[in-house]
């Protein structure tokens, strides 16, 4: 029977709609839509009209519902008197639901607090706060504070100001809360070690006490899935409901599932790979007591529109995206590759099931997974054979234990202290496993558009056509060896890493530099794992001041390089420690002076200070500055050097980009310095409202009397300088 799937494809054009309204980068979601555009036109090309309007109206009526919502979530920076319950606690931080607004203008959702005063969970306060707003993507393909915080149906950032008012009353959902802490506080007593993070995040999806350690290691075996609750988890619970209710009828039985799932839900922070279980089953049970066949797409955009209907934002979830994708994945695969299970045994018929599931799992959502993960780990496909049907015997006995740990049973204690022993013995050998793993498991580069979409087409062209079309896809295959060539480019980026240094050069032939880490470290490692470098050539440390060298210790211990180069004659122990660490993982350690020059694909530095046997009393004194040249531009990296070493420079040539000394500090504000060379642009990396005042009012002067254009990443974000063939500049800013 044909099937018109339109509530499908009009669900798809709904979520385009929301993410261009928010104008984000959008590449895996445009990508699906328009491989399956394709398909339409092959399989339905008498039905294509009728699509096309439908997606067109879905996509406006996306786009306008997506605005309406984003009109009321950024307040101007106000102090507002609010009435709230908090539902979340990190530290000294709280997620709250504003149930009255002294304006009466803010929206009900959830607002992200700080607060100095105590909050319990499940209460409610008047507090008066003022507002902020979040943080938006700062590094290229980093985190978007905003996006996030969105996604999870929290619209609003302030800081509380004044006095706590704490309202007596409790209401029913407070007291639902208190419910859910008090259960997560008895649940984490039956377990000890690393296994009571682990229960807490695979039965509450709570991930904030989860190991880093033991997190990447799920991650690398592509077994991350495992760690959200899922329908892996609603499935064991109506199996449960369903054995304990075998004696009443058809109703009462998917009554008591359905009401027991729901609070699962909300015990489980009403994730949206949750929800979408629930909401499935809960189609599902429509469908047999109608006696209609849904079809499992309908079902499953359903499913998705309900949820975007409550948070049109949800669909930046990582959770969101991963849960359908693998999930349509699955369907849509295992609809097309048959397995012939006649005259075999019954578990090799499960195997043959399982791998077929695992690896459409993996290949339908490795998009995905590689634009926000930048790993591939495809022995996930073997894993999971192993892992799924283990953690569904972890994930029951976690689950059972719950009423165990409510009614505090002492008898049962013996038996989760052996399920804790034995939840941390297979976490030790997941552990193992993954730095086994690690060996091939190296990052990628997160993917662009138009590789999204090749990905989807040829996919959809391998598995979804029962006779590829050969020419076709050799034309796919020849598109994307030509285009490889046509991507490289020469790069300097200033990235945003707060009040700190990190800079990076990419050659044309892809030779990485990296000249300082910033204060952390973090934000760098995942900026190169997202441009898929594994082994920097280079780091280079222009001074050991912790906002410069910390990001560099940090990204030594994870991704070390071929070679450390470091200024010479500096005994900071930061520095001495950094080269410790070097030697410690064999890379090459090359102390560096004024006149010392060396090249790296094409691309020349030339040393220009510290001079060679010179003590500075002041450190950023000692730092590196050099002059990096590349197809006659000239680029003049300064690290912290004020006055006194910037006025000895003789540079002879015009200046086409300054990195800014000392974030701009007005220690670097040097008449002489300024008069002596020509400087075209310069960029200064600097913290948003730092502390210290940066830049400074004399050298944003200088900069403004000498007519420099000048870049700034506290109102820029990251900056970009990209050399083209023909030797001009482009400059990409990441806020414009």
């Amino acid at each position: 029977m044909k099937i018109d799937r339109y509530l499908f494809f009009a669900t798809l054009a709904i979520m385009i709609g929301i993410a261009l309204s928010w104008q984000v980068h959008t590449g895996f979601l445009v990508a699906g839509i328009m491989a399956l555009m394709a398909g339409l036109v092959i399989k339905s090309p008498d039905r294509f009209p009728v699509y096309v309007a439908l997606l067109l109206f879905c996509l406006v009526i996306g786009c306008i519902y997506s605005a309406s919502h984003l009109e009321k979530t950024d307040p101007e920076s106000h102090q507002e008197t609010l009435l709230i319950r908090v539902e979340e606690q990190k530290g000294q931080r709280y997620i709250a639901r504003i149930l009255e607004s002294q304006s009466g203008t803010l929206m009900k959702k959830k607002i992200w607090v700080s607060s100095r005063h105590a909050m319990d969970i499940g209460k409610r306060y008047r507090v008066t706060v003022e507002f902020d707003s979040f943080n938006g993507q700062r590094i290229p393909n980093g985190f978007n504070e905003n996006t996030f915080y969105l996604s999870h149906q929290v619209y609003y950032k302030a800081h509380i100001t004044g006095a706590v008012q704490e309202i007596a009353a409790v209401d029913a959902y407070g007291r639902l809360l208190l419910f859910r802490e008090q259960l997560l506080e008895k649940n984490d007593a039956l377990y000890k070690d690393k296994a009571q993070s682990f229960v807490r995040a695979i039965i509450f999806g709570d991930k904030s006490l989860l190991d880093q350690e033991l997190s990447g290691a799920f991650q690398a075996l592509g077994l991350s899935h495992l760690l959200a609750v899922s329908g892996l988890h609603a499935g064991i619970i109506a199996a449960i409901i369903y054995r304990l209710c075998m004696s009443g009828g058809f109703y009462l039985r998917n009554f008591a599932v359905i009401a027991v799932l729901v609070l699962y839900a909300f015990l489980a922070g009403f994730s949206p790979s949750v929800n979408r279980a629930v909401l499935m089953f809960i189609l599902a049970v429509i469908g047999k007591c109608t006696l209609r066949y849904l079809d499992p797409y309908t079902i499953i955009a359903t499913s998705a529109l309900c949820q975007i209907l409550i948070n049109p934002f949800v669909i930046f979830s990582v959770g969101f995206q991963l849960s359908y994708t693998t999930l349509l994945s699955i369907i849509a695969i295992s609809e097309k590759i048959t397995i012939h299970t006649e005259n075999l045994p019954k578990w090799k018929e499960y195997v043959l099931i399982g791998i077929r599931t695992s690896a459409a799992a993996t290949f339908g959502s490795a998009p995905i997974v590689l634009y926000y993960f930048n790993k591939l780990p495809f022995i996930g496909i073997l894993m999971n054979l192993i892992y799924i049907p283990m953690f569904s015997v972890l994930t029951f006995i976690a689950i059972a234990g719950l009423p165990l740990a409510w009614f505090e049973i002492s008898q049962a204690k013996p038996l989760y202290d052996f399920a804790s022993y034995c939840f941390n013995k297979i976490l030790q050998t997941t552990e193992k496993l993954a730095d086994l793993a690690g060996i091939i498991n190296l990052s990628i580069s997160s993917p662009a558009v138009w590789e999204l979409m090749l990905y989807y087409v040829l996919l959809y062209l391998v598995v979804c056509r029962k006779k590829p079309d050969r020419k076709l896809l050799l034309s796919v295959l020849i598109v994307l060896l030509i285009s490889i060539p046509l991507q490289k480019k020469w790069e300097f980026t200033v990235l945003d890493v707060g009040q700190g240094d990190a800079l990076y050069i990419n050659t044309r032939n892809e030779k990485i530099i990296v000249i300082d880490g910033g204060p952390w470290g973090r934000e760098v490692e995942s900026f190169l794992n997202s441009n898929g470098i594994n082994r920097p050539d280079i780091y280079l440390l222009s001074h050991p001041h912790h906002d410069h060298s910390n990001g560099l210790l940090w990204l030594m211990e994870r991704k070390p390089p071929k070679v450390l180069m470091v200024p010479k004659g500096c005994t900071e122990p930061a520095q001495e420690q950094l080269v410790e660490m070097a030697l410690a993982k064999n890379v090459r350690v090359i102390e560096l002076y004024a006149g010392k020059k060396f090249s790296l694909d094409q691309t020349s530095f030339t040393v220009l200070s510290p001079e060679k046997g010179r003590y500075y009393r002041n450190v950023n004194n000692q730092s590196l500055v050099l002059l990096v040249s590349y197809r006659n531009q000239q680029i003049l990296l300064t690290g912290d050097a004020e006055k006194d070493v910037l006025e000895r420079l003789q540079i002879k040539v015009p200046i086409d980009l300054l990195k800014a000394p000392h974030h701009g500090s007005n220690t670097g504000a040097s008449t002489l310095f300024f008069s002596r060379h020509q400087i075209k642009k310069a960029v200064i990396p600097v913290g948003e409202r730092n502390r210290y005042g940066h830049p400074g009012e004399a050298f944003m002067g200088k900069m403004e009397k000498h007519n420099i254009n000048v870049e700034r990443t506290d109102h820029s974000g990251s900056v970009s300088y990209i050399i083209d063939r023909n030797g001009a500049w482009k400059v990409k800013k990441i806020i414009e």
